[in-house]
């Protein structure tokens, strides 16, 4: 039997029925992609295997970019634009973020373009905490010191602004509060809309001002002071330098991002690109990249043990069993346009689907 005092006591309590009303509407609304949801997770498109870790990371990663840019957007807004509005007070005055839960309902920021640098940010961090297992965390800090006293004083100079630049940006295994300052720009562009439209709905504002304060938010955003700018200054750097013990690249040696900047010099490939590649079931691709450069099997398997996190070991006659010539076409090919490249796996799918019926 029920008991009665219990639903009294439910039935005064205004602040959870409305939760519950909220939460019903929403489930309500949401149920029809229940089934999306779960295709997703049985039927994964892609050969990346997302663990807790890396969903916590880009959960946490995404929560702290909408947080800064909400806080910079309202902040500027008050006081450059003189709002006077208490909601946007308040937000620029917070210490937690308040447009996401608008944002996640209505699917706003659910874009690749988005998404796929949060993956890449979480693939990073994996990366950077499969290091420090193979490699102390004093060694890995050590790695780039090594260049301060370099004769040749830019590359000394450029080893500190990529200390800096990494000691401002907390760490790769640790940057899912990492500024806003060195976020690309087309995700600070993809991401500031939203958030604006997304503030301006909280506010109750026609939202003019906060347009001009994202404006000059957007103006202002300079991501060349980030670490991924300041790896690549230096491996441009010392892959220009007469120094011949430089010239081999290694995780190790390196650190993980000077090791991707070198790697994505010699390839032509983004940086970005490369991190995806390291999240490949064996890391296909990126040994595939490493036979178009000709690297000797023992570089390349040094490469990929230091890297992987499966214990997925890769032996010499696999790796020679690629052919050098299929592996540099075929790296021609991911090196292509990324707007072409997609375009290409659209009509290969459409040609797929067209022979299955």
């Amino acid at each position: 039997m029920a008991n009665p005092m219990a639903e009294q006591d439910f039935s005064n309590d205004r602040g959870a029925n409305q939760s519950l009303l909220q939460r019903a509407t929403h489930a309500a609304g949401t149920s029809a992609f229940a089934a999306d949801d779960l295709a997703a997770a049985l039927f994964p498109k892609s050969d990346v295997r997302f663990s807790d870790r890396m969903l916590s990371f880009s959960r946490q990663y995404l929560k702290s970019l909408v947080f800064k840019i909400e806080k910079q957007l309202c902040l500027v807004a008050t006081q450059r634009f003189d709002v006077a509005d208490e909601t946007i007070a308040a937000v620029a005055a917070s210490d937690q973020g308040h447009s996401l839960p608008l944002l996640e309902q209505a699917g706003i920021i659910n874009s690749s373009e988005i998404l796929g640098h949060v993956f890449v940010q979480a693939q990073k961090a994996e990366l950077s905490l499969r290091l420090v297992q193979k490699i102390s965390q004093a060694e890995l800090e050590r790695i780039l010191t090594r260049h301060l006293d370099h004769a040749d004083p830019a590359i000394a100079e450029a080893a500190m602004g990529l200390l800096v630049a990494q000691s401002r940006e907390g760490g790769n295994s640790d940057n899912s509060n990492a500024p806003i300052s060195g976020l690309p720009a087309e995700i600070m562009h993809a991401l500031v809309w939203p958030i604006t439209a997304a503030v301006a709905k909280l506010a109750g504002s026609t939202g003019s001002e906060l347009v001009a304060a994202a404006e000059s938010v957007l103006s202002e955003h300079d991501e060349s002071d980030s670490a991924q700018s300041r790896a690549d200054r230096l491996a441009r750097l010392i892959d220009g330098s007469a120094d011949s013990a430089a010239q081999n690249l290694h995780p190790l040696r390196d650190g993980l991002e000077l090791f991707v900047a070198r790697l994505s010099l010699r390839t032509h490939l983004p940086a970005s690109q490369i991190y995806a590649f390291t999240a490949d079931r064996n890391m296909a691709r990126l040994v595939v990249l490493l036979k178009s450069m000709n690297l000797p099997a023992e570089e390349a398997l040094s490469i990929h043990a230091s890297l992987d996190g499966n214990g997925e070991s890769m032996t010499a006659a696999s790796y020679h069993e690629i052919d050098i010539h299929l592996a540099s076409r075929l790296v021609s090919t991911w090196s292509a346009n990324r707007d072409y490249q997609a375009a290409v796996r659209m009509l290969d799918a459409q040609d797929a689907g067209a022979l299955r019926r």
